[in-house]
């Protein structure tokens, strides 16, 4: 019994670690999508749109239920319902140094956009579990059609904050808080469940039931995090990856320094965008492999 629910764990995944088989299957699929983008050099926006029509087809599919039964059960494993997250990135890898620069520059419209994209998602969630209306679907399913909007834009937002969380003038707490937690959120994201089914095993749900959010929240993350970062070790981003962590005493101005390798030609290109730092010289590398 033990045997053949381990192997369906295998199969599924423990939690939130079915994006491991994601990620496993965008591995799979890299060299096909790096051969769609070169033979379509020139046309990028023509493959965004077909990634957004069909992110959008595949989630309304799966919230319906429209599309064959064993595709709705192994929904959240299958990495063609994230295609425009893998195309997307992969997009945006080719054209690094433009949407930096044009995110960078429409900071304001990119965090309005964000805030106008969670109020829908949250409208359309209130008034299905209000009983409002069901015109827009069910709030409660992770493929609602209504959070890809939020999707794309929190991870804009996230980009910016990056951006912003090593400005020159930050103090040097926040600089080693910023990269302890860019060091060990995989780590934390791995190994969270270990400490939460720790904690319900001790009679935490007890505890939870009995004590407002505001006090048990805040003491689980904390718990939580706390105990996964002493256990985890530094990830290895498949994409970007902050491999340089250098003092440099000669110069008062740091830049954020792009090194990636050309898709098209093979070679190394090094890009260099508005100066953001002193001292520590952060390095990200962007890989093409």
């Amino acid at each position: 019994m033990a045997l053949a629910h381990f192997g369906h764990l295998l199969e599924v995944g423990y939690n939130q670690l079915y994006f491991l088989i994601v990620i496993m299957e965008f591995y799979l699929l890299f060299p096909l999508v790096l051969w769609l983008l070169r033979r379509t050099k020139g046309h990028h926006g023509l493959v965004l749109a077909a990634a957004v029509a069909a992110q959008f087809a595949m989630a309304i599919g799966m919230h319906w239920k429209l599309l064959p039964d064993v595709v709705v059960a192994y929904g959240q494993e299958n990495a063609a319902c994230y295609v425009l997250y893998l195309l997307g990135g992969a997009i945006v890898a080719f054209h690094l140094s433009d949407v930096h620069d044009w995110v960078v520059r429409n900071a304001p419209l990119v965090i309005y956009l964000t805030v106008a994209s969670a109020i829908f998602a949250e409208a359309v969630y209130y008034l299905s579990r209000e009983g409002f209306t069901h015109i827009l679907g069910y709030g409660s399913d992770p493929f609602q059609p209504s959070v890809i909007p939020f999707n794309v834009c929190v991870i804009a937002l996230g980009y910016l904050a990056g951006m912003y969380l090593v400005r020159p003038w930050r103090s040097r707490r926040t600089k080693a808080a910023v990269r302890i937690g860019s060091d060990n959120a995989y780590g934390i994201y791995l190994a969270q469940m270990i400490f939460i089914t720790s904690l319900g095993a001790l009679g935490w749900t007890t505890f939870v039931g009995r004590a407002p959010f505001y006090v048990w929240l805040p003491l689980t993350v904390a718990i939580a995090s706390s105990a996964s970062c002493h256990r985890s070790s530094s990830p290895t981003s498949a994409a970007v990856t902050f491999n340089s962590w250098r003092r440099r005493r000669s110069s008062p101005l740091i830049t954020w320094r792009l090194d990636f390798r050309d898709p098209e030609s093979g070679r190394c290109r090094t890009t260099r965008a508005t100066p953001i730092a002193t001292l520590d010289d952060i390095t990200i590398s962007i890989i093409m492999v």
